[in-house]
């Protein structure tokens, strides 16, 4: 028995996404999601291998996080692509650390290029997005068009050389709109914005916008019977859709604690108890709290809550109560401000909300007396 078991497949968005992809009239997708709720999974488990079932090449590339310069990451992922193994096999090995001098296959004859990546820190050296263009030339089939799967795409917006990039990697993309088709995702709705909607942006108006659906109840039925096969017990059905409804419906907080319980005696509030304690831990959400001012502590739990109105008088009224103090409509624009600033918050729809749903979650388990 595998992990795979315990992956749910989201058929129907699948089907959708994938006949945009190759027989729609868009070549580009922006797909978004808040953090942890599942795209790379889809990305990875089922766009990914239902692409290559039908004689797609796929790259993915992420730029979460990004090691290197995003330049580096894509012509290295464009040059995996090319190269005879699947898109199974590559992620299954994983992103490799990359040395300081990148060997690639030239795209255009035989032989390798090296390249050196300390030349590429706060650059994008003309050859190297010549060589950009020469690897998308390479990918691009009109019959089977490559799929091109760039995770937490907004992320390359902090790198200096992103504009040079993107317009590079823009124009290689029209000059070749019926053999290459993309999916960008992104878990900042601001940051997909900036990159797509902002008029001066390489990428305006590029890439037709979805929003990743939330799992359906069948998530939760699935679920159960992975955890039967691979722990020969059975959890109450009611008790499984509570959690996950408790949960916000988000996948991982729910996967964590089903596999909890039997280590917990099968004790529903134990296992709740150490979701918290593993995604303080995990995600450090501890030192990020001591790195909070009061008033931003309370502003996060504010939002949490989904409180209307934030720096007007709700938002006034909701912080009083919790913390005792009145602060001012400033006092709370700054706070939101430098929240936004640290990657804590987004702007979704006109409407800020916690980046991260398990900090969500951990949040509003922190008792009153902690915003006190």
């Amino acid at each position: 028995m595998t992990k795979s078991h315990w992956h749910y497949t989201r058929t129907d968005f699948l089907d959708t996404v994938f006949t945009m992809l190759v027989s729609g009239p868009v070549q580009a997708i922006s797909l978004f999601g808040p953090r942890r709720i599942g795209k790379t999974q889809f990305l990875q488990y089922d766009l990914a291998p239902r692409a290559e079932m039908y004689g797609h090449k796929v790259a993915y590339a992420s730029f979460w996080q990004m090691p290197t310069s995003p330049l580096a990451i894509l012509l290295y992922e464009l040059d995996q692509a090319i190269r005879a193994d699947p898109i199974t096999t590559r992620l299954a090995r994983g992103t490799l650390a990359l040395s300081p001098k990148l060997r690639l296959r030239d795209p255009s004859r035989r032989g390798e290029i090296e390249i050196d990546l300390s030349d590429l820190k706060g650059k994008a050296p003309e050859d190297h997005l010549l060589l950009l263009d020469q690897y998308c030339e390479k990918l691009s089939n009109q019959k089977h068009p490559t799929i091109l799967l760039f995770d937490e795409f907004q992320e390359i917006l902090h790198a200096p050389e992103a504009n040079a990039i993107m317009a590079a990697l823009r124009t290689a993309l029209d000059k070749r709109k019926t053999g290459l088709s993309v999916v960008f995702t992104g878990s900042s709705q601001s940051g997909l914005k900036r990159v797509f909607s902002q008029r001066d942006a390489p990428f305006f108006n590029f890439a037709t916008e979805i929003t990743l659906p939330p799992l359906p109840d069948a998530f939760v039925t699935q679920q159960l019977k992975a955890f039967h096969e691979t722990y020969r017990g059975r959890v109450a059905a009611e008790t499984a859709q509570a959690a996950f409804e408790d949960f916000d419906r988000n996948p991982l907080m729910f996967q964590i604690w089903l596999n909890a319980l039997p280590l917990n005696g099968f004790d529903d509030a134990a296992a709740r108890a150490q979701v918290t304690q593993q995604m303080a831990e995990t995600g450090g959400y501890d030192r990020t709290w001591l790195g909070l001012s009061p008033i931003q502590r309370a502003m996060l739990r504010l939002l949490a809550e989904d409180v209307p109105q934030p720096t007007g008088q709700r938002g006034h009224d909701f912080l009083k109560t919790l913390t005792g103090t009145s602060f001012t409509t400033s006092q709370r624009q700054k706070a939101q401000k430098a929240l936004a600033q640290r990657h804590l918050i987004d702007n979704w729809q006109g409407h800020w909300h916690l980046s991260d749903p398990l900090l969500k979650a951990w949040v509003l388990a922190r008792p009153d007396r902690d915003f006190t």
